[in-house]
């Protein structure tokens, strides 16, 4: 037997993820309101399948507004009772629909999809997925403040300059 594995740690500061894929498939990513493309880096051969193996790791840098989508082989192989496949193509038209806020909802409306398409037919396996979204405000130069009185005054600064082309009532601020 042999399990899939796609590993990725991200450095919140800077938007890195540094990444291995052992025979996972290819993560799905948005960049900033633009269509979601699969990142088709090298595969690493399955865990498990042999002794001895190396993986050759690669970056991704998310930046504010990117949405990384993540899933198990289960969505796009749901199969119809007459064998057709959800597929890749219509998993990610399903992404690209634009109809999802927030990573709760792209998830609903990806598990949704496969439930319409596959007519509800059994599962013959797991339908996982996991979506990273950043927040559109970030900044990878985000400050750093230490419990300070000097740091007080540099996040006054910054909330106010923030907030000044803001369209909050000037009460509020």
């Amino acid at each position: 037997m042999f399990v899939t594995v796609w590993l990725g740690i991200l450095n919140v500061p800077t938007g890195q993820i540094v990444c291995a894929n052992a025979g996972h498939e290819h993560p799905a990513l948005m960049r900033n309101g633009k269509a979601f493309e699969l990142i088709k880096e090298r595969h690493g051969f399955v865990l498990g399948g042999m002794d001895g193996m190396t993986y050759v790791e690669y970056t991704i840098e998310l930046n504010a507004g990117d949405t990384l989508f993540l899933y198990t082989d289960g969505v796009p192989e749901a199969a119809r009772e007459d064998g057709a496949m959800y597929g890749l193509e219509r998993m990610l038209t399903t992404l690209n629909a634009g109809n999802h806020p927030d990573c709760r909802t792209l998830l609903d409306n990806i598990y949704r999809d496969t439930c319409c398409f596959t007519e509800d037919a059994p599962a013959f396996d797991d339908l996982t997925m996991l979506c990273l979204q950043i927040n559109p405000l970030w900044t990878a130069d985000a400050m750093r403040l230490v419990p300070d009185s000097q740091s007080v005054e540099l996040a006054i600064s910054y909330l106010d300059s923030m907030l000044k082309d803001s369209v909050m009532p000037e009460r509020m601020m």
